[in-house]
């Protein structure tokens, strides 16, 4: 193993006179979309490694990754590769099965698309562990509302992309393949250029 791929967990505690920062961490399986993706169109263990990345997260997919990093890492080699549409096209490429299999079996027991969302966003931290996660119905309309979970940094909009991919991969699984969103909206500032 590695120093990324251990167990998943987030909090602060006093150092001293400080406070040691909470770290956003995401399943490598979660973000396997992205490097693929990204490997499919340009070299980048030379960036992973720059960054003390993992450069074989197959490897080890049920780890983590701390996301500030893995994001600035993709943001940087998109730049540099050209690659406008990464976050769509891992958006594509994400399914179910990039979930834990005790999240999705959590998540795929409940009775109605409600309770199917409202447990992925009880038990979402165990893939992302700064994901918040909320429903909101609003008349015959339910709104998801997912945060960024992490920091503005350079490529966050990469999360956002895998955040979006799960949650429409749970209401697909739910009510068939062929759903789709009357809407998807997001914080403004949000939306990657060219994607």
């Amino acid at each position: 193993g590695n120093q990324y791929c251990s167990q998943a967990g987030t909090h602060v505690e006093p150092f001293g006179r400080a406070q040691v920062e909470t770290i956003a961490l995401a399943r490598i399986s979660n973000m396997l979309p992205l490097v693929r993706e990204a490997r499919a169109r340009v070299r980048m263990d030379q960036e992973f490694r720059r960054r003390s990345l993992p450069t074989m997260l197959e490897d080890e997919p049920h780890g983590f990754i701390p996301k500030v990093p893995l994001f600035e890492c993709l943001s940087t080699v998109a730049q540099h590769g050209c690659i406008r549409d990464l976050g769509y096209s891992a958006f594509r490429r994400w399914r179910l099965t990039c979930l834990d299999r005790d999240v999705l079996s959590q998540v795929r027991s409940g009775a109605t698309l409600t309770a199917r969302l409202n447990t992925f966003a009880r038990v979402g931290r165990i893939e992302d562990t700064q994901l918040d996660a909320s429903l909101r119905v609003e008349g015959p309309a339910t709104r998801i509302m997912l945060s960024r979970g992490v920091r503005a940094c350079t490529g966050f909009e990469y999360g956002e992309w895998i955040q979006i991919a799960a949650t429409l991969g749970i209401v697909r699984d739910a009510v068939g393949t062929r759903a789709q969103p009357l809407q998807l909206g997001r914080l403004p500032g949000g939306i990657p250029a060219g994607e």
